[in-house]
């Protein structure tokens, strides 16, 4: 049996070491059919950090008068059919401390100073870290109106960016930040 040198040595024992505990591993990622696969995965998963980091930020912002507003009566929008849209407007109203009801459209009471009406838009889509179509809102419009029907402020959401990584924030976030725009100047 032939000698080997001890630096020679140390290289095999390592390598051998080395394929002993890769061999250990699960194997998921490793020893993939596909390592075009595998790039695939790990760029998702990339994207799907990127994307719970993206801000969230209302756009177009417009006010008119400045008047504290402690409640709003919400006018029910049959045409927006996302699951959670309006639950996420009004858990961003109790978060500003505005109290709210839902109405439907523009119903005549003396309880309503002034009214929130809400369009958005959704699309669907598959996110870089799923592999199925999911719904997204790809566009959100809040305005605030007296009785009478005069705009105090309105705000929107669209996505933006090169990517636009901002259409697979939460519709929480989203409305958030609408929301938190709408009312920002109230309190002045």
């Amino acid at each position: 049996m032939a000698h080997l040198h001890p630096s020679a040595l140390r290289r095999r024992l390592a390598a051998a070491a080395t394929v002993a505990s890769l061999a250990s591993l699960s194997g998921c990622s490793l020893f993939s059919y596909s390592p075009s696969l595998e790039l695939i995965k790990a760029t998702g998963t990339a994207a799907s950090f990127m994307a719970a980091g993206v801000p969230v930020k209302a756009i177009d912002t417009v006010h008119h008068g400045a008047t504290r507003i402690d409640s709003v009566c919400i006018a029910f929008n049959p045409g927006v059919a996302l699951q959670g849209f309006l639950p996420a407007i009004q858990t961003a109203l109790q978060r500003q401390q505005v109290d709210s009801r839902v109405f439907e459209s523009d119903t005549p009471t003396p309880l309503c100073r002034v009214w929130l009406h809400y369009m958005a838009s959704v699309e669907w889509g598959t996110p870089p870290w799923g592999n199925s179509l999911r719904p997204y809102v790809a566009r959100a419009t809040l305005t605030l109106k007296s009785p009478q029907g005069l705009v105090l402020a309105s705000s929107n959401f669209e996505p933006g960016g090169v990517v636009e990584m901002g259409k697979w924030a939460s519709t929480s976030d989203k409305v958030d930040a609408v929301v938190t725009a709408l009312l920002s100047r109230s309190d002045s």
